[in-house]
């Protein structure tokens, strides 16, 4: 097939409804079998030469169609077999047999080298891609915590080779697309300790900072015990999403007999929820969009902060407010539970908990900061500010689920859906007569290129395998409004 012919069929299978993208599939899966093939067989030289031309761009198109997102099929898992065997015959695997596994398995599947330099140098910067490209979607059992396993090693990959004294001249591109790629979403779920992991995150982050002399480090005055304590929160911006509504719970409860509240937003909305959030403060500062975050950091300096709660996800992917974290700008930077996780960094002291989300005894190991647990349960979230209105009902016969049913409810995340979860699920719906569940999965963030096809085939094969009619299942768009969802969850019997 030529290549402008690939592209409009990868084209045609990117925009295609379901049933358009199942009959191009085939079409796609052969031009990857075929692919995978040829660079199976070739030499080091033949490889390279393939790569620079017409079959390297071909390859390219087929690895944007995200065919690696879908399960294998039977001749696409032949091919599959064959670069696995060939791989194991090497010990190293050759150029070809790298990039044919490159085309048809997860990065995750197939094993990882310690360093960069170890690789063919024009080989180097296309691997740290395919490393960055994180699984959409998981379809068996444990497979995120095989994920967990892979990326634990990615990080001492990229860590051992952009720290070491052992140089190699595609080491600044490969820190640009740890940079720009890297995405430790699906890192989260799993029960592993992550900390190592984030610190080496972190350590990579600094160390690149540190080259291009940015002033991460900062010490400020002694101050007089008898003043108010300057309180800064740091926000990516004030919308109507959960990250806000838990802010607001901070400014609202923080003692202002006791403490000076400062806001910090990278992004100005003129909202409603914004223009609470200002008067509950003593000032509000937007941060410039022109300013670097050297820039930035020196503007929430010059207020001399006792504190800086950091109030946006800083764990998931490396934007603007992440890197702005990195710096110290404040005598204690303090973490709360808008980021799941630990961040690694330097300059975050304390992580906020509770008692009952950090449970065990040895919680502190998941953290790189000390871990300050309040009694009782944290995560308070102000949701009696918003005041948008049904736009709609939902009733259980509009759903087609009888009155004398016992329904479910989940609004999670397709990402957070793991096949533990709906394996879960389908065991109960198996052990409860005449149940029924309601999920609402597919949210507007989610991109178009996600294989939402594929998650609903895998929760089909689950209920199958558990004798569970799928036609028990409903699958919601999200719905315009918080109260349009209460008014979902009116139905069901279990959240």
């Amino acid at each position: 097939m030529e290549l402008t012919q690939l592209e409009s069929l990868v084209s045609s299978y990117q925009q295609g409804s379901p049933d358009a993208m199942r009959k191009i599939e085939p079409q796609l899966s052969g031009q990857r079998i075929r692919l995978a093939e040829m660079f199976l067989n070739a030499s080091d030289t033949e490889a390279q030469q393939m790569y620079h031309s017409e079959p390297g761009k071909a390859y390219a198109v087929l690895r944007r169609a995200g065919l690696h997102n879908l399960l294998r099929s039977p001749e696409e898992q032949r091919t599959a077999d064959k670069l696995l065997h060939k791989w194991q015959e090497l010990k190293v695997p050759s150029a070809g047999v790298l990039l044919g596994s490159m085309l048809m398995f997860q990065a995750y599947e197939l094993p990882i080298p310690t360093h960069f330099s170890h690789l063919l140098p024009w080989m180097r910067t296309a691997y740290a891609q395919y490393l960055m490209n994180a699984p959409a979607l998981f379809h068996q059992i444990g497979e995120a915590e095989r994920f967990a396993d892979f990326w634990m090693n990615a990080m001492n990959l990229f860590h051992q080779s952009l720290l070491s004294e052992e140089s190699f001249p595609e080491a600044s591109e490969i820190a640009d697309i740890f940079m720009q790629q890297s995405d430790f979403t699906q890192f989260y779920f799993n029960e592993k300790v992550l900390s190592r992991a984030y610190r080496q995150r972190a350590e990579i982050m600094e160390f690149l900072a540190l080259k291009q002399k940015m002033p991460l480090a900062n010490l400020s005055p002694l101050r007089g015990s008898s003043e108010k304590i300057r309180v800064g929160i740091l926000a990516a911006s004030l919308t109507p999403n959960p990250e806000t509504f838990l802010l607001i719970s901070y400014i609202d409860k923080l003692p202002k007999e006791y403490c000076d509240i400062t806001l910090y937003c990278l992004r100005q909305n003129g909202n409603i929820l914004e223009d609470y959030c200002r008067s509950r403060a003593d000032k509000f500062v937007v941060l410039s969009e022109d300013a670097d975050n050297a820039q930035k950091a020196q503007t929430i300096r010059a207020d001399d902060p006792d504190v800086l709660i950091i109030g946006m996800n800083i764990t998931n992917r490396l934007n603007s407010g992440t890197k702005l974290a990195m710096f110290r700008m404040a005598r204690t930077q303090m973490i709360v539970e808008n980021s799941p996780v630990t961040t690694g960094f330097t300059s975050s002291d304390y992580y906020l908990s509770s008692w009952f989300n950090d449970t065990e005894f040895l919680a502190q190991e998941q953290y790189s900061e000390r871990l300050y647990r309040v009694p009782g349960m944290i995560g308070y979230y102000a949701y009696h500010l918003d005041t948008e209105p049904k736009t709609t009902t939902i009733t259980r016969s509009s759903l087609k689920i009888p009155q004398n049913a016992v329904v479910y409810f989940s609004g999670a995340k397709i990402f957070k859906i793991l096949p533990e979860v709906s394996d879960l699920w389908a065991k109960i719906l198996s052990r409860v007569p005449n149940s029924f569940l309601i999920l609402m999965p597919f949210h507007p963030d989610i991109p178009a290129s996600y294989p939402i096809r594929p998650f609903i085939k895998r929760i089909n094969t689950q209920m199958s395998g558990a004798g569970v009619d799928f036609n028990r299942i409903r699958f919601l768009k999200l719905m315009p409004t918080r109260a349009d969802i209460h008014g979902v969850m009116e139905n069901c019997d279990a959240y």
